[in-house]
């Protein structure tokens, strides 16, 4: 299986570049499918996160009081704070880059990844996207820059 990598709407964002994961055969990107079938039950919520993207992107950068990790230290994701039970996951790329995929609603009454399986299997797949990603920067094929995310963003095998 493949993926795209894609800038997402922020593409002049001079702090953060914001980028999302389409799967090959998709027709819209993990983060796109995050905001549909969300967005009835979840409206306002799903308004804060838009907003915060776009203050990362444009105005605050990527500061760690804004995320919390999910993983271990081994990887980078990491869900944006501030979304109450509704999480969305994403890999960080430095200061320079957020990679978002998806997520969904956490149970109120458990505590760790492994008792929402839903959650825990897209930060799991968040985990391989990442691996994928750097054997491609370790290649050379992909390299973070000031600029984002350089080379083909295309074609990432799983």
């Amino acid at each position: 299986m493949f993926i795209v990598l894609t800038l997402y709407h922020y593409p002049a964002g001079v702090k953060a570049k914001i980028y999302t994961i389409k799967y090959e055969g998709k027709v819209i990107s993990e983060f796109q499918s995050f905001i549909v079938k969300f967005q009835d039950d979840n409206s306002e919520l799903l308004d804060e996160i838009l907003l915060r993207i776009q203050y990362i992107s444009k105005r605050d950068g990527i500061q760690d009081s804004f995320f919390r990790r999910e993983c271990s230290e081994s990887h980078n994701v990491f869900r944006l704070l501030e979304t109450k039970e509704l999480r969305i996951y994403c890999l960080m790329f430095s200061n320079i880059a957020l990679l978002f995929g998806c997520g969904g609603i956490k149970n109120r009454n458990t505590r760790t990844l492994s008792q929402n399986p839903h959650l825990d299997k897209e930060v799991k797949k968040l985990i391989k996207i990442e691996d994928a990603i750097n054997l491609k920067i370790n290649s050379g094929d992909l390299k973070i820059t000031d600029n984002g995310l350089e080379g083909n963003l295309e074609n990432i095998e799983l």
